[in-house]
């Protein structure tokens, strides 16, 4: 595994679970914070992490993921803002910002999220504050 294989939008719970399907069927909803990391290829990635971690601790989980998982030095990772998202089963939010990180940037969040939508939640509607 590679950069390559590290999705651009990662949602997971607080025991580090991949659970997508669960909230694709809605079974589950997810509300928790995000942060947007530049990677080292100058691509954004959204990694979102449930619960009430601060913004500072969902971009370390990103960074150990980074290296665990794809087995990618977190290194050449850098978060550059954030923000919080909530889905549930209509809707994708995405709001707020970042007390250590700044605002998300919707120029750099939105197509994102949207290509996230279109793919695996085709019916939701999404909402930028």
């Amino acid at each position: 595994m590679g950069l390559e294989d590290i999705p651009e939008m990662h949602i997971v719970d607080d025991f580090d679970t991949d659970f997508l399907a669960d909230v694709i069927s809605g079974k589950r909803r997810f509300s928790g914070k995000f942060v947007v990391v530049l990677g080292p290829n100058s691509k954004p990635y959204f990694f979102a992490l449930d619960r009430s971690f601060s913004h500072e601790q969902v971009a370390k989980r990103f960074s150990e993921r980074a290296e665990k998982k794809y087995g990618v030095n977190p290194q050449g990772f850098r978060p550059l803002n954030g923000g919080a998202l909530k889905i549930d089963q209509t809707d994708i939010y995405v709001y707020e910002g970042s007390i250590q990180f700044g605002k998300y940037d919707e120029a750099v969040v939105r197509p994102i999220v949207e290509r996230f939508r279109q793919q695996h939640l085709p019916g939701h509607r999404t909402d930028f504050e």
